[in-house]
């Protein structure tokens, strides 16, 4: 199921990407391709319903107690998902703007000058646009992720028991947790990173697991890997994987098996890198070595340049801020709760790593030795690039897997009284987790005297409008701050509004972008110096000419 979640999400995009040229991408274009899924079945009847009795039948193979811990696992993730961050920056500034743009307009020339880093142009924030629900619920819903942290907790969980405890499998569970604790906000919000975090980790998982998987399925590891790229950039060397398969593939003739996940993933490619010159005036932003194109609505190089070294700054600022602050404030609890304790691990994986393969321990085949150096070199780009932990999160914990796995011996299993313990205490820290992601916006509800808050709780996620009045008690009694969102006139026919929140937060308004006055240090371009390319929103946004 988790399989073809993450290829039908990628085969989305070929079509999704081609109609974002002409049309909005929202409710409509969803409807269309459920229309389509529908013809689909109807003419599949037989495949669809082996398909559900195959799910039935895994379901009634689990005992009551391990149908209950599964159902309360997933009744967490469900209700967990549904509450975002309070001000996170990345989703309150441009991620909520960047899916309103794309489910209001078609591909829109020069937007990038609207605010640069909506020229980032990933992936996950157009399909994102067809799914927020916004037409039903009167408020978007930013489900995507969510669903495949679920999908992946039923594989994980399912694995766990089915192999009857194995400790492998176990070990498998407990990295979960920890990755779905360190991305539990951009799984219960936007998040360009979750996405590919959590796809990267299924795909190494399940291949540790059944290393035979690479030559079955190419879909998966020459698709949906390329494709990924398009949702985060960072992820680029994973790519070798897929052209190991392509070799492979081609080496035993197998052209037919090659040849279709080849022209899809360029497909996807292609049309992202349309995309991105039609937004920024550039194949990739803020890649600007690649400068190919001299549009009236390119993104000035000055502007390019202040983005990537604010990337850099921030990423490899943390990362050394953080190293010194773990060993000088180094506890039991901060040990196992530290992103910078699993960096190290991950290091000391790669040791191991080497040592097994050198002693030729084990059965691994030779080819997963490759796959681990991928890994390796993906860990590299990230530490060269922007070293932030949630960037690379997905890759850290499949390499500890990795080394774990070889370490291990294949088949040891636990009893299944401990393992049904361990599997219902992740549950619990699961149900906890819903408990306190939940508790700022019970608190919220109580405030209002709204009546039957917990029913409102559990349909109504966190609305714009409650953001935007906490935020503003917030910045009013912690740092004497308030803030307005002003209507800005760039011509005659077009208004659009300037937040002065100080992480650039809209709360909803539309179309809306930060005061590069009060935010010189993320805010890359003023808005000021941008006019419009005609008199609509849809004709696109250039920097001003010089009189």
């Amino acid at each position: 199921m988790t399989d073809r979640f993450l290829i039908g999400m990628c085969a989305i995009l070929i079509p999704l990407s081609l109609s974002s040229l002409f049309i909005p991408s929202n409710q409509f274009v969803l409807f269309t391709f459920l229309g389509l899924l529908i013809i689909y079945w109807v003419f599949r009847k037989k495949h669809l319903q082996k398909t559900v009795n195959g799910v039935l039948k895994k379901i009634q193979g689990l005992s009551i107690i391990r149908l209950f811990i599964i159902a309360l696992a997933l009744f967490s993730f469900c209700i967990l998902c549904l509450y975002s961050s309070f001000l996170s920056f990345d989703p309150n500034y441009y991620h909520y703007q960047n899916i309103r743009w794309n489910e209001d307009f078609a591909v829109i020339p020069g937007l990038g000058n609207f605010e640069d880093r909506l020229g980032f142009n990933s992936n996950y924030l157009l399909i994102s646009s067809i799914f927020t629900l916004r037409f039903l619920f009167g408020q978007p819903v930013y489900g995507l992720q969510s669903a495949l942290a679920i999908l992946l907790a039923i594989w994980i969980l399912y694995e766990t028991i089915n192999s009857r405890f194995e400790i492998k499998r176990l070990i498998l569970l407990v990295l979960y947790f920890l990755l779905f604790y360190f991305s539990k906000e951009g799984i219960a919000d936007t998040s360009t990173d979750t996405i590919p975090n959590l796809a990267v980790f299924y795909l190494i998982s399940s291949l540790i697991l059944y290393p035979d998987n690479l030559r079955k399925k190419p879909l998966l590891y020459i698709f949906v890997i390329i494709s990924l790229v398009t949702y985060k950039l960072l992820f680029a060397p994973l790519c070798l994987i897929s052209l190991y398969v392509i070799y492979q593939l081609a080496k035993e003739k197998k052209y037919k098996e090659m040849l279709f996940p080849c022209l899809s993933a360029m497909a996807v490619i292609v049309l992202w890198l349309i995309r991105n010159v039609i937004i920024t005036g550039y194949l990739v932003y803020p890649l600007g070595e690649i400068d190919l194109f001299s549009f009236d609505w390119k993104v000035p190089q000055y502007v390019l340049i202040k983005q990537r070294e604010y990337i850099s700054e921030i990423g490899n600022g943390g990362f050394g801020y953080a190293i010194p602050h773990y060993l000088e404030n180094l506890t039991f609890s901060t040990f196992f709760l530290s992103w910078t304790t699993y960096f190290f691990l991950s290091v000391i994986a790669v040791f191991i790593t080497g040592f097994w393969y050198i002693r030729k321990k084990g059965n691994t085949p030779a080819y997963m030795y490759f796959i681990f150096v991928v890994l390796s070199i993906n860990m590299i780009y990230w530490l060269l690039t922007a070293r932030d932990f949630r960037f690379c999160a997905g890759v850290i914990f499949a390499m500890l897997f990795f080394a774990i796995s070889l370490i291990l011996k294949d088949n040891k299993r636990m009893g299944a009284k401990t393992g049904n313990i361990i599997i219902a205490g992740f549950t619990m820290l699961i149900f906890i987790s819903f408990a306190k992601a939940g508790s700022q916006y019970y608190h919220a509800l109580k405030e209002r005297n709204i009546k039957d808050y917990v029913l409102v709780m559990l349909y109504r996620p966190y609305p714009a409008e409650y953001k935007m009045e906490d935020s503003a008690l917030f910045e009013k009694t912690s740092h004497n701050l308030t803030f307005e969102i002003i209507p800005y006139k760039i011509n005659d026919s077009i208004t659009i509004y300037i937040t002065t929140q100080r992480t650039g937060s809209c709360f909803g308004i539309f179309p809306c972008t930060g005061d590069a006055a009060i935010a010189e240090e993320w805010k890359m371009q003023d808005i000021k110096t941008v006019e419009a390319r005609g008199n609509s929103l849809q004709n696109g946004f250039r920097v001003k000419q010089l009189k």
